[in-house]
């Protein structure tokens, strides 16, 4: 390769050259890279530096920060309103946002004071998470207002139990041929009989006419 640099170009200036000799060979097309969804992984801590994302973690898996990038446009298009705070935080992989201002809270708090309570199912927040959450807050809410609690709640999955019964009937009827399994003879018994027969005989004549 031909050197385009003067004869008394610094060892530093070389080494430039002798990266930017082969960027064409890399495999990163550019459309790619600006998009959220399709940027490589390795690139992703630029594209949310590009984006001004106010709060990173290099220890979140890569969908929660691809998720942080995407919702980065609207976090700022938002940033001062209680919207903004909740997109921030729904990017985090948060199950749980609710965001209680004072004119809402019971009793009604200090004016301009809100609070916030979040919390995720089956798994635990570090310590680091926490700092990310206030972080967060402190990033996108509006100067006026001053969050003055924050709750934290690891919320159990459980489901009411579920009782079933069932029951079956039915029945079996099998049907034979017919079949003569028991007899009983009678015998006959004599029948005596008799009968009597009798008649008489009467003559009437008429008077003065004996016979």
């Amino acid at each position: 390769m031909t050197s385009l640099l003067p004869p008394n170009a610094t060892a530093a200036e070389r080494a430039i050259e002798a990266t930017d000799s082969h960027i064409d060979t890399l495999d990163v097309l550019i459309d790619t890279v600006w998009d959220p969804a399709t940027c490589p992984p390795d690139f992703l801590p630029w594209l949310a530096w590009s984006f001004s994302v106010d709060t990173w973690d290099p220890e979140w898996p890569v969908a929660v920060k691809r998720q942080v990038i995407a919702e980065s446009f609207d976090v700022h298009r938002r940033k001062g309103t209680r919207g903004a705070i909740r997109r921030a935080l729904e990017a985090m992989d948060l199950d749980l946002i609710r965001i209680i201002e004072w004119f809402e809270d019971e009793p009604q708090q200090d004016p301009y004071t809100f609070r916030i309570e979040v919390g995720t199912v089956s798994r635990g927040l570090t310590e680091n998470e926490r700092k990310q959450i206030l972080a967060t807050i402190e990033a996108t809410k509006n100067v006026r207002s001053h969050m003055n609690d924050l709750r934290i709640y690891l919320q159990q999955m459980s489901k009411a139990p579920v009782l079933a019964a069932a029951l079956t009937t039915g029945e079996i009827t099998t049907i034979y041929p017919y079949a003569i399994t028991d007899r009983t003879v009678q015998t006959a018994k004599p029948f005596l009989a008799a009968g009597i027969y009798g008649a008489e005989i009467a003559t009437v004549y008429p008077q003065g006419n004996p016979a």
